[in-house]
This record gives structure tokens, sequence and C-alpha cells, in this order.
């Protein structure tokens, strides 16, 4: 199984691997920040939400991702919506509990338990990584990405749902929020109208993570050989949303 890196002994690292890039784009050690393996409560340049935008529920971003996210609510009250953080920054460990739940069925996934619907394991595999990331694999990882108001998709089709979308469309431009996974992609995951990227963080680094991170810097998962079989760099990693490459 993974081990999280003491971020005590990698605060401030910052990787040669990244040239030009600015310094406190890795707040730690690349590899570790990039696969999700620190602790983002004791990471420098993570905050907490602020309780008015999480729910009283405790979660991370990068700063510069948290300030533009706040800016953004704000804006949109003016507007009469409400931008709220269903989930942000999910280390390694976060999202492999997600993974395993599904893979084993102790987790349901739209009201499915995937392990006895797909009895093959490569196809469970698949079938999981239509909505959800393996480990190591996340944009969650990173403190620049976040899920908005709800991750069930019958909410973007209420009347709320579709003006908050509509508005996030018109306006997240210009906090520095791109949506990941828009409609009309060949590549990775569905449609998924609550996750959002800032952009200003997370293009440089998926740039840095395509060039760094193979297979031997995943850490253990169920399944993990039979995700590493499928084309997860170009798919599962870069299969988003032009404006974010």
């Amino acid at each position: 199984m993974a081990v999280l890196v003491g971020c005590a002994t990698l605060a401030g690292q910052q990787s040669a691997a990244a040239p030009g890039l600015t310094a406190n784009l890795f707040p730690i050690d690349t590899v570790a920040y990039l696969t999700g393996q620190f602790h983002p409560d004791t990471t420098t340049d993570f905050v907490r939400l602020p309780a008015d935008i999480s729910g009283e529920r405790t979660m991370w971003l990068r700063k510069a991702a948290n300030d533009s996210l706040m800016a953004m609510s704000a804006a949109a009250r003016k507007d009469g919506l409400q931008i709220t953080a269903v989930s942000a920054t999910r280390s390694f460990r976060r999202q492999r509990l997600i993974w395993e739940g599904y893979f084993t069925g102790s987790r349901k996934m739209n009201g499915e338990n995937l392990a006895l619907k797909y009895t093959d394991p490569a196809e469970r595999c698949r079938a999981i990584l239509q909505y959800s990331a393996a480990p190591g694999l996340s944009r969650h990882h990173w403190g620049t990405d976040i899920d908005l108001n709800s991750v069930n998709r019958r909410y973007w089709d209420t009347a709320e749902g579709l003006r908050v979308l509509a508005w996030l469309n018109r306006h997240a431009a210009e906090f520095g929020y791109i949506q990941a996974y828009p409609e009309g992609r060949t590549e990775g995951y569905v449609f998924e109208p609550w996750h959002w990227s800032y952009r200003p963080l997370a293009k440089p680094l998926l740039t840095v993570y395509l060039s760094v991170i193979g297979e031997s810097e995943i850490g253990a998962f169920a399944g993990r050989e039979m995700v590493l079989q499928l084309p997860w760099r170009r798919s599962f990693v870069a299969g988003v949303n032009e404006r974010l490459k």
C-alpha cells in the first residue's frame, strides 16, 4: 500500500523537472504532490474552505484557488445563486477509499453495486472510470479542482441546477475556473457539470504530470494493474477540457 510522505521533510522542495515554473507551483515534492501523497491540512499554501462555501465540512484548496472560489461565490450570490463545494482536495488515501469502495461493492455508484454487476475486474475498472478517478490519477489531488453544488446529475437538470450551470458557463472563467469534463470530448470521464478546475495552477500542473508521472509513481490500489493496462495517461489524465491543456 502507498505510504503518505511526511510533509515536514518535503515542504519547500521544488522539482528540477519543472524548469521555468514559479517556485510556489509545488508546495512539496513534485511527485508526492501530483499523486496525492500528502496531507493538505499540514501543507504550505493549502487553506481550509470557509464554512459558508463548505457547509461546515472540512475541505482544503490551494490558496489562490480558494480566493478565486470565494470571489466567484460572492458574485453568484449577487445574481441570486448559491455556489457551494461538495468536494475539494483529496489525498491518495482518500481517493483509494472511494475507488476501492466502488471496486468491492461497499460503495454504490449511481445506485448500483459494481462488484455484482461486473464480475470481470477489468470491466469493473472501466465502469468505475466512467465517473471516478483511480488513486494517483485524480486532479483532486492538486488542490486546484472542486465539485460544486451536487455530484448528482439529476440536480443539474433542475431549474436551479440549470441556472447555476448557465451562470458558471458565462462567468467562471472570469475567476480562473474552467469546467474540467465538458460534453463533446472523446476521451476520459463522462460529462461532469459539477467539476471545475482553477486554470492558472491546474494547466501547468497537468503539463508537469504528463512529463514526470509514470506507472512506477502510482501507488497501490485494488485493480491497479488493470487500470494501468488502459490508456490511462491519454484518457484519464489528459482527457480534459482543451482549455486546461
